[in-house]
């Protein structure tokens, strides 16, 4: 008896670690339970023309074949079996989807340069993590438990990177942070030879828009959304990962890294109830993106662990207890059933009710990048000349083929204290805090099993008779050009650190600020994700002219805490800068 023959609704814990036990009894005594088979994949074209030849015993399939080995001796330990699957006992413990919602493939030509990639690269495969506090490694004290850091090790052992080109797996795990942040901020988070990226932030898209607890009426005892206030979230969760996949796409225009998206569930983690029975697993992100992500012809496809937890059929309770450390985060457990979906969708197995009828040929389809590209929306709210200027920074409006579109505008230039962040490289549209190590702080939690730390620095204070070399410095790196056409600076404060009346911009060696005008977000009259609500206390400093070339920055304030003691001078504010973004 192997978890795969249990029916699907009879799934429970006891089933699950019963047969854990059983399967491995045959094992031991050298027989061997089914095989794990990938479908015969076209691997021998590039599908650009070029041949590629892959010896046959190294094949995709013959890969997938020899994965039967012996395993390793297993302990009784029930999270002892758990952390020491092999690939053959993954898939011959974990049921197989049945479900395009849990695992799909969207285009044919994007999974198969994936697999070449691994077939053929004898140097680095890259493959980044990018998303919230899952990420990160909340609740998971080692960084091998983790979903990516399991998937690299699965891939190693069976022999994908078959020419011999080892798996580089880099994490880009920020806790509370969202799609949008990434977007922003990409120069510094996506490192610059990513083969392959993860996108995990549907927990975090999910947490921000419109007020959603808006009632008809009071005494009701149901919250109800209006429905323009529905459509405005979903719009949102929308424009945020448009903008990631566009910051994706311009790395390498022609040819753009491929990405793969995990979906996982609302949080806190629920079920939709129907009077006394138990209905799907919430997972709001997954239905807003609905089709959006097959618009982009570098998505491989996506994985929806919550669409699988509910073909497991397991009571609520009983999912929380196997899979989750918390209400919002997956178990060490959970992060394996994550890497074993991941690992299917790589694999190409066709399930049952997954239709190939979904991935087209190319032949079919023209390039998406020579289509109208899905427009970024912007919604926010109150009108204001305010929020009239940020969106005209941060939106590209114009015309095509009489045809109007409104495209997400990459910033200029970007530098944050955030890590993990990659360093600092020339012509990746990187800035860096020129700042001594000791003006350096950490907020929040600085939980020690995360990877995951949100760095700031006090700005400066604007002192009469100092010298501006002494205010906080951002620049770009050497021998990079200057940024060019800049009309304005968005700045990320520390939530409750952003004491300023006044701020002061000096470009380069200009002994004069620039004039210009500071712009604060209230999140009351922003109620979207550019509030920045739980990351920033946000502002922009909006420059009264263009300025056309900048390599240096110097920046100051003016607030309460300068202003305490004019006999002992303060040299720094409590104003706890974190990032900022030139546009």
């Amino acid at each position: 008896m192997s978890m795969c023959s249990c029916s699907r609704r009879q799934w429970t814990k006891a089933h699950y670690t019963y047969s854990l036990v059983l399967l491995f009894i045959p094992l031991l005594i050298g027989s061997w339970i089914g095989e794990i088979r990938a479908p015969h994949l076209f691997l021998h074209s590039n599908l650009s023309g070029d041949e590629v030849h892959i010896k046959p015993q190294n094949s995709w399939d013959k890969i997938w074949d020899i994965a039967g080995l012996l395993p390793a001796p297993l302990t009784s330990e029930y999270d002892g079996i758990l952390s020491k699957l092999t690939a053959r006992e993954l898939f011959e413990t974990f049921p197989s989807p049945a479900s395009a919602d849990t695992v799909q493939i969207y285009n044919e030509r994007a999974y198969h340069e994936l697999i070449q990639t691994f077939m053929t690269t004898k140097t680095n495969i890259t493959i980044c993590a990018n998303g919230g506090s899952v990420t990160a490694g909340a609740h998971i004290k080692a960084e091998s438990d983790r979903y990516y850091s399991k998937l690299a090790n699965y891939i190693s052992e069976l022999n994908l990177n078959a020419a011999g080109g080892p798996v580089r797996m880099i994490g880009r795990g920020h806790g509370t942070r969202n799609s949008l942040h990434s977007a922003v901020f990409a120069p510094n988070f996506f490192p610059q030879n990513t083969d392959l990226f993860l996108w995990e932030f549907s927990i975090n898209d999910g947490q921000h828009g419109y007020n959603n607890n808006k009632r008809i009426n009071r005494r009701d005892s149901k919250a109800v959304k209006f429905p323009n206030e529905i459509n405005m979230n979903i719009e949102q969760e929308r424009s945020i990962f448009i903008a990631w996949l566009r910051e994706v796409e311009k790395m390498r225009p022609t040819n753009p890294p491929k990405v793969i998206v995990i979906y996982l569930w609302r949080t806190p983690f629920a079920v939709e109830l129907y009077g006394n029975q138990q209905g799907r697993i919430k997972n709001p992100v997954y239905n807003a993106h609905a089709q959006l992500a097959k618009e982009f012809d570098f998505v491989v496809g996506h994985v929806n662990v919550a669409s699988y937890f509910d073909e497991l059929g397991m009571k609520k309770n009983d999912l929380k207890e196997l899979f989750l450390a918390d209400r919002l985060h997956p178990s060490a457990t959970g992060h394996l059933a994550i890497a074993f979906l991941l690992l299917d969708l790589i694999r190409g197995k066709e399930t049952d009710g997954m239709s190939r009828s979904e991935i087209r040929n190319d032949a079919d389809v023209p390039s998406k990048r020579q289509q109208q590209p899905p427009m970024y929306k912007w919604l926010c709210g109150t009108e204001s000349e305010a929020k009239r200027f940020v969106q005209s920074q941060v939106v590209e409006y114009g015309d095509d083929n009489d045809r109007i579109f409104s495209r997400w505008r990459s910033p200029l230039g970007t530098a944050t204290l955030e890590t993990p962040r990659n360093d600092a490289v020339s012509g990746s549209r990187q800035m860096f805090f020129d700042i001594a190590s000791s003006d350096k702080m950490i907020l929040g939690k600085q939980d020690p099993l995360r990877m995951d730390r949100q760095g700031s620095t006090p700005l400066s204070c604007c002192t009469a008779g100092a010298s501006i070399s002494d205010y906080t410095t951002v620049r770009v790196p050497e021998n990079d050009d200057p940024i060019q056409n800049a009309r304005s600076i968005f700045f990320g404060f520390g939530p409750g650190l952003s004491d300023v009346k006044a701020l002061r911009v000096y470009i380069d060696s200009d002994k004069e600020h620039v004039n210009g005008k500071l712009i604060n977000v209230i999140d009351e009259d922003w109620k979207c994700f550019w509030s920045w609500k739980d990351v920033y206390d946000p502002m922009w400093f909006a420059f009264t002219e263009e300025q056309s070339e900048i390599s240096i920055m110097r920046i100051c304030v003016e607030n309460d805490r300068c202003d305490e003691d004019r006999i002992h001078i303060q040299e720094q504010s409590e104003a706890m800068l974190m990032s900022i973004a030139v546009y």
